[in-house]
């Protein structure tokens, strides 16, 4: 067999093996989506490529170790998170487009300075925000199908009092 036959061959094979990966990944997504419950992780020890979601369900306490999806989450933050009744500590879906602001804290408001469209669908925009005179610049997961640019441009960013650098475009 010539080598270009192998390579041929194990490209294949790797396209297979990513393509039945996704399959499943999706397949349990949309089976979240379906049965799971929701309740609120808090995102902590975010360095390197993992980070925790801690999360609380029927009074027992559960961590979900994922990849981190950008280099702009820090610890502290808090999204929803879809998690299987059945198994919490097994499956789980981090909504990385549904923030939940504590109303136990303290948020103020400010403009977006720029923001890059995403490239692909359902896909993060990249913004930028200032705070006494510091710039900060996030990724976040817009409501599913929104497409508005001229409308994004308006919407404000609530963050953080204490901690500037977590802030959020509200959609809604």
């Amino acid at each position: 067999m010539s080598d270009n036959q192998k390579t041929l061959i194990y490209g294949t094979l790797f396209v297979g093996f990513i393509g039945t990966l996704y399959y499943f990944m999706k397949k349990e997504e949309s089976k979240l989506a379906e049965i799971g419950a929701r309740t609120v992780a808090t995102i902590s020890q975010t360095s390197g490529d993992r980070m925790n979601c801690n999360f609380t369900v029927d009074g027992k306490n559960y961590i979900a170790v994922k990849n981190v999806r950008d280099q702009y989450l820090n610890d502290g933050e808090q999204y929803y998170i879809l998690y299987d009744p059945t198994e919490p500590n097994n499956h789980t879906l981090l909504l990385y487009s549904e923030p939940f602001l504590n109303s136990e804290l303290e948020w103020d408001t400010t403009n977006v300075s720029s923001i890059d469209k995403p490239i692909q669908v359902n896909s993060n925009y990249r913004f930028t925000y200032s705070v006494n005179g510091q710039t900060f610049t996030r990724f976040q997961e817009p409501p599913a199908q929104f497409e508005d640019m001229e409308l994004i441009t308006s919407l404000p960013v609530v963050y953080r009092s204490n901690k500037p650098e977590i802030g959020y475009i509200l959609f809604n």
